[in-house]
């Protein structure tokens, strides 16, 4: 099976969870994209956003995202030199929608594309593998759709977070879940070593999908408990106060 990643950018996470996703060598890894935020006119970006709530995150917590970013940069855990160290061709890409970008897709006959990044795809996007296009989210979805999943599970007092791994549909993070586990939430959380394990979790939970998806098996959603759909944006004020009324801390 031909498969196809479609990642964030970034030094945080991603590096990791792709380095165990590339090491299973079952399926045929064709080429990793790597793509940043799509800037759009008028609209605050989440990098712009976080630099704007400094004092929300707070000073310490800020410090230790850029040791973390550093380490990972002088250690040459990026995306780019996760791929190479695995043979697999990497590529940048502005925006995964531009029709020569989803004509390369298609060119290579891709099964199943694997999302994790910040770009809405677009119909003719979603159609263009030949299975599927699956994204992995940070949360026991339906709950907590959208943006900064395991922050609003802290703030609804939520007991776990986890990791879902659905079939992208035109909407955002509602397509068919294909399996999912659960994380426990700890009575002072710290959002960063949540959001390491999730990516983690998220790492075997790929590997399970595309297997549910190869041999055609039933998909395995948590079953309890039942959660009710939600979807989030930028956290406002009152979000932040009641993610420091928990107890937790950024990072």
């Amino acid at each position: 099976m031909k498969v196809y990643f479609i990642l964030e950018d970034t030094l945080y996470y991603i590096p990791q969870m792709l380095d165990t996703v590339l090491a299973d060598k079952h399926y045929d890894y064709v080429e990793v994209a790597c793509v940043s935020e799509l800037k759009k006119a008028g609209k605050i970006g989440w990098n712009s956003y976080l630099k704007r709530h400094i004092l929300d995150i707070g000073i310490i917590s800020c410090v230790k995202l850029v040791l973390i970013g550093l380490k990972g940069l002088i250690a040459g855990k990026t995306v780019h030199s996760i791929a190479k160290k695995h043979d697999v061709p990497v590529i940048d890409v502005k925006n995964v929608n531009d029709k020569s970008f989803i004509q390369h897709i298609k060119d290579l006959d891709i099964d199943v594309v694997v999302s994790s990044n910040p770009q809405i795809f677009k119909k003719e996007l979603l159609n263009a593998p030949n299975i599927a296009c699956i994204n992995r989210h940070s949360a026991l979805l339906p709950a907590n759709g959208g943006l900064l999943p395991v922050f609003y599970a802290i703030v609804s007092g939520e007991a776990y977070t986890g990791a879902t791994i659905h079939k992208m549909d035109v909407t955002i993070d509602t397509g068919q879940i294909i399996c999912q586990r659960a994380i426990e939430i700890p009575a002072r959380p710290v959002l960063s070593d949540l959001y390491e394990k999730c990516y983690a979790l998220s790492a075997e939970l790929i590997l399970q999908a595309l297997e549910i998806l190869e041999k055609n098996l039933p998909e395995q959603p948590l079953k309890e408990p039942t959660r009710q759909a939600s979807y989030h944006s930028l956290p406002t004020a009152d979000d932040w106060r009641k993610f420091k009324n928990r107890g937790a801390k950024f990072a």
